[in-house]
């Protein structure tokens, strides 16, 4: 809690936080400040990368001229809340970047993302980290309120995959498209505030404009955006599929107030705490606000970045690093 470079960041958090409140996600270039510290925390938990190591902000999946359109950071909140964000956490477990369950989702990376994303690989290594913050209310064990992020530990450090199954979409191309059609809110009118769009105050968007997305935004539930792109060929849609978390009682979950963690590797999402009604109860008589479903609601930010080795500057076992994706070299991360 008291680690130099995470008051930085949380100091570069708040600092930005209202302004960039309403767009609630986009690309790191609208908020450098926030991606400068980020990087530092990165750098400072893990000192095994040396000197060779670039902390590259966001996660470059999209092609240059979409770059602006990229999810690299994004705030949210429950589904529902009555404060504006745009997106709410995700309560289904997955990894970076196979998480969409929507091939409409402009923002997901498409065929050739790993070029884009890793270029130059016979010299480079990759790894994709986030780094996570809670903004809301802490409870008297250190931890959110509610819904916390969890993170699944790899199985045997990493040597071998967990089991999952790959999904195919459950629904058709009309009905994708219809989850980010988003008609306008009526600002005079409760009732138009939180179907469609479960937010208050946001802008009044249309889904696939440029500027109502304001270069780095989106709608609805998945990212945002997506109606006026082609649709999906038969093809296409028969080879979408995303893969699901097989359970097992071997997982062992992870969390914290603030959580840097490796994005592609790892399964994460957000989770539930198992308690009982009296420790509930205990909890809110040491923090007595406890007992307020605004300030038990979780709040947090997301940020995407990628770590890059250079191995013609560090070879591996100088590093200590194992291996990572895209190095086909042998000699990844």
């Amino acid at each position: 809690a008291d680690d130099p470079a995470l008051l930085h960041l949380r100091g570069a958090m708040e600092g930005g936080w209202r302004k960039m409140e309403e767009q609630g996600s986009g690309h790191a270039g609208l908020w450098p400040e926030l991606f400068d510290a980020g990087a530092a925390l990165v750098k400072s938990q893990f000192p095994q990368f040396g000197d060779a190591v670039e902390v590259l902000p966001g996660t470059g999946w999209l092609a240059p001229e979409l770059r602006d359109n990229a999810i690299d950071w994004v705030m949210r909140r429950p589904e529902g809340h009555v404060v504006s964000s745009k997106i709410h956490f995700a309560t289904r477990l997955h990894r970076d970047p196979d998480s969409w369950t929507n091939p409409r989702t402009p923002q997901r990376p498409k065929d050739g993302w790993t070029d884009l994303a890793m270029p130059e690989r016979d010299r480079y290594a990759y790894r994709f980290v986030n780094v996570w913050v809670a903004r809301s209310a802490i409870d008297p064990t250190g931890q959110v309120w509610q819904s916390p992020l969890m993170v699944c530990l790899p199985r045997e450090e990493g040597r071998q995959e967990w089991a999952f199954q790959r999904r195919k979409l459950a629904m058709d191309d009309a009905e994708a498209a219809k989850e980010f059609k988003v008609t306008g809110i009526n600002p005079l009118d409760p009732r138009t505030w939180i179907p469609g769009t479960n937010r208050l105050f946001r802008p009044l968007w249309n889904a696939g404009s440029a500027e109502s997305a304001g270069g780095g935004g989106g709608n609805g539930e998945g990212f945002g955006g997506g109606e006026d792109e082609e649709p999906l060929g038969a093809e296409e849609l028969a080879r979408f599929e995303f893969p699901e978390l097989t359970p097992d009682p071997a997982h062992v979950f992870v969390t914290g107030p603030a959580i840097v963690f490796d994005s592609f590797d790892l399964w994460h999402g957000a989770g539930t705490w198992d308690e009982e009604v009296a420790a509930k109860k205990r909890l809110a008589t040491v923090d007595t606000k406890g007992r307020q479903p605004f300030h038990r609601a979780r709040c947090s930010i997301e940020m995407r970045f990628r770590v890059r080795v250079d191995m013609h500057a560090a070879r591996a076992a100088e590093t200590g690093l194992g291996l990572g994706p895209g190095a086909e070299t042998g000699l990844g991360l």
